[in-house]
């Protein structure tokens, strides 16, 4: 190929004829070809969710799902949530105690944190559901004494990425925040 004049800079990164694209490499090919074997399958996976949800997305959808305690949740909506959870914990709690400093801030602090505590209950038990362990191993850190424990085991669990098939909790999580809207005539 002859060499382009100062000109025609435009055909540099051209070529006469386009390569044809590589071959896909999967997993058993990868390992196959390491072991020098031949294995007579191949790695299928399903892709996790190619963006992580919103933080508002992630709390719209925890509050919305606050009774699903079955399918699965990603990492991002697990910890958006547990981020606006914790943050209201920090925050309110910290005015019910300077404002009901008689005594009512306990009650007061039940009130507000009760029903955000289902919601929190319910993404903890998909994400479990996303690893593939079930739900209800999260109730241990209501057990004395032993509570630290499970919550050391549960955010070093928790921060794992989910399986990419489904599994016995559902398919893989997409991250898409469904909404059902009230009817407008």
């Amino acid at each position: 190929m002859v060499p382009p004049s100062a000109d025609e800079w435009w055909k540099i990164d051209e070529q006469d004829e386009p390569e044809a694209p590589p071959e896909p490499v999967t997993l058993a090919n990868a390992v196959g070809s390491l072991y020098n074997s031949e294995w007579p399958f191949e790695v299928l996976q399903v892709p996790r969710p190619e963006s992580p949800m919103s933080f508002q997305d992630a709390v719209l959808n925890s509050l919305m799902n606050f009774k699903d305690f079955s399918g699965r949740a990603t990492r991002s909506e697990f910890w958006w949530f547990q981020l606006f959870f914790v943050a209201n914990i920090a925050f309110f709690g910290t005015i019910f105690g300077e404002v009901f400093a008689d005594g009512y801030g306990d009650l007061a602090s039940l009130l507000f944190f009760g029903p955000l505590l289902v919601p929190s209950l319910a993404v903890t038990f998909r994400r479990l559901h996303d690893l593939g362990y079930p739900g209800w191993i999260s109730l241990g850190v209501f057990i004395p004494y032993l509570n630290f424990w499970f919550v050391f085991v549960l955010v070093a669990l928790l921060a794992y990425e989910g399986e990419d098939k489904p599994n016995k909790y559902g398919e893989v999580p997409t991250n898409v925040t469904i909404m059902a809207l009230p009817k407008t005539d």
